[in-house]
């Protein structure tokens, strides 16, 4: 999970996958039966806790559960860029700020936050803050830096430059 220098929660921009993926993923939706949906918990979070979940926990591809990321992001997580949830699949501020063209954003609440990563929380532990953060450095490279070659010491302070 990545903070900016205040704290606040900044979400991974995620890959936005084809226009056919979306059309897959919402042909296999029409053919389940009602809620005609597939289970976030489940297949975005790994595990779902509703003893008999209304939702479908069918296979799906790897790329079909990137487009269940991306329209989970579109909800606003009731704690907003304060949630520390290291599971959390909500969105936690506007995607679309400082260029926000909708009149009405649920996120409203949320825009004007740095988006800028420069600290990762791993395992309740905040990381030291970045010195030079480079925006352009790739989240994956960010953890296996952090993290290298020991991942089983995933609570230490780490610093990427």
């Amino acid at each position: 999970m990545f903070l900016n220098s205040v704290g606040q929660r900044i979400d991974q921009p995620l890959v936005k996958p084809s226009a056919d993926v979306y059309k897959r993923l919402d042909d296999r939706c029409q053919r389940l039966p009602w809620p005609h949906k597939f289970c976030n918990m489940h297949h975005i979070k790994g595990v779902c806790t509703h003893g008999n979940c209304q939702y479908s926990h069918t296979l799906l591809e790897r790329d079909e559960v990137l487009v269940l990321a991306i329209r989970a992001r579109q909800m606003v997580c009731k704690f907003g860029s304060a949630c520390t949830y290291r599971l959390c699949f909500l969105g936690h501020h506007c995607s679309h700020d400082p260029n926000c063209h909708y009149r009405i954003c649920r996120f409203a609440n949320f825009h004007g936050i740095d988006r800028r990563m420069t600290h990762v929380l791993l395992d309740g532990a905040v990381s030291r803050f970045l010195s030079n953060p480079c925006p352009f450095l790739s989240v994956f490279k960010m953890l296996e830096t952090c993290l290298g070659s020991n991942r089983s010491q995933s609570m230490h302070l780490c610093s990427l430059h």
